[in-house]
């Protein structure tokens, strides 16, 4: 642990790709939840170079990040200035990290970066009309999450990298990026102080088979569930409250809410709707 962050081998990975830098895109791919963002943010916090994060939104067009075309007072009246976004800044840097997060929310857009990554290192900014060098040493980190489950079918193309950016890039994925044991050390740090290590494995567990069960397909319970669980029982829920709240309720029918509940009761023994506690 260091200063409550769990080194893991998904952070040994992330810190090794960014020292070399090789290729120049590292694409970060899994579920929400299972510590992406946290690693990234924890990698990026101690290796020294100038970092620019940038989260994209819903609705975000890319291209906006780049920078946006805006008036301001001049001796004369206003002139037209073009304001430079920390998406290009990032880019014109030498040696910066950038990082866009949620980059599934603008996968469509991602095409112009292409650059980036092969010979060219050059990007073309239509708003400004003109075309920039990027700064040597200039590494991004894509952090995404696949399509959810329930997405419509049409949809879902949406969220999907682009085949260009994915050949350019370093691609881990963090479906099961994470063992067993680096859950559980994780989560130990939000369970509350005099929850029995075995009660903090068994939840760790049951999640891990929840997300893996092939028949549950409206919600796969990620580390963050789990972490979540650990918050409400530090505010007093019992464990079997806290699981309702954080996981069970979640599920989509009442056929994958039994499923969870029989779950629960497999690995310890009670109803987790009869409020015994913790």
């Amino acid at each position: 642990m260091n200063n409550g962050f769990v080194e893991t081998g998904l952070s040994r990975r992330v810190t090794e790709w960014v020292r070399h830098g090789d290729p120049t895109i590292l694409l970060l791919y899994g579920p929400a939840g299972s510590g992406k963002t946290v690693t990234v943010r924890h990698v990026a916090a101690q290796c020294g170079r100038p970092v620019f994060w940038v989260s994209a939104t819903r609705g975000t067009n890319l291209e906006l990040l780049f920078g946006l075309w805006t008036l301001r007072p001049t001796p004369n009246g206003t002139e037209t200035f073009f304001e430079e976004g920390i998406l290009l800044r990032g880019l014109l840097t030498p040696g910066a990290l950038l990082v866009l997060d949620d980059a599934h929310l603008v996968a469509p857009d991602l095409q112009v970066l292409n650059g980036l990554g092969d010979s060219t290192r050059e990007l073309t900014v239509p708003a400004r009309g003109r075309t920039y060098p990027i700064a040597e040493g200039v590494c991004l980190v894509l952090i995404a999450n696949p399509p959810p489950r329930t997405v419509a079918s049409w949809e879902r193309e949406r969220w999907l990298i682009p085949e260009q950016i994915r050949d350019r890039a370093r691609v881990i994925q963090t479906f099961d990026a994470l063992t067993l044991e680096e859950e559980v050390a994780i989560a130990r740090l939000y369970f509350p102080e005099d929850c029995p290590d075995e009660i903090v494995r068994g939840v760790v567990e049951l999640a891990r088979n929840l997300r893996s069960n092939s028949v549950l397909s409206s919600y796969a319970p990620s580390l963050r569930s789990v972490v979540i669980l650990g918050k409400l029982m530090r505010q007093g829920l019992g464990l079997g409250e806290a699981y309702l709240e954080a996981i069970a309720y979640k599920f989509d029918g009442s056929d994958e809410f039994a499923v969870a509940i029989e779950a629960f009761v497999a690995k310890f023994g009670m109803d987790p709707r009869e409020k015994k506690g913790g």
